[in-house]
């Protein structure tokens, strides 16, 4: 299993607690690298649920492979990634899908100090 996670800095303050889940046949690869000086990648097998903490800022890219090389196919701002009462909901109000699955945005939830 290949993964990449350097810490979050201690600036981002507006943590979430996020959930992908892969629901195809094929090895996908997640990243996020939109937040400056942190980069987070994984490599997410068939049928795994993917958890991690991210900013509420983040978006998470998740890329596959195509005749061309590596393509990315969906970028999902994690705010709609966000797991219910262990993260801070930024407000976003429109649902996202999910390799075919609907996700519906969280309500604001209290903040959860998550310690790993």
């Amino acid at each position: 299993m290949t993964h990449l996670f350097n810490r979050l800095p201690s600036e981002y303050t507006d943590r979430l607690f996020c959930c992908y889940a892969n629901k195809d046949q094929e090895l996908l690869v997640a990243r996020i690298t939109n937040i400056p000086g942190w980069r987070l990648e994984r490599v997410i097998f068939p049928g795994e649920r993917f958890l991690f903490e991210a900013p509420s800022s983040a978006i998470l890219e998740i890329h596959r492979n195509s005749p061309q090389g590596p393509t990315c196919s969906e970028s999902l701002p994690c705010a709609y990634l966000s797991v219910a009462g262990l993260g801070k909901f930024s407000g976003a109000t429109s649902p996202s899908s999910v390799n075919g699955s609907s996700i519906t945005p969280r309500a604001a939830a209290p903040q959860t100090t998550l310690k790993i």
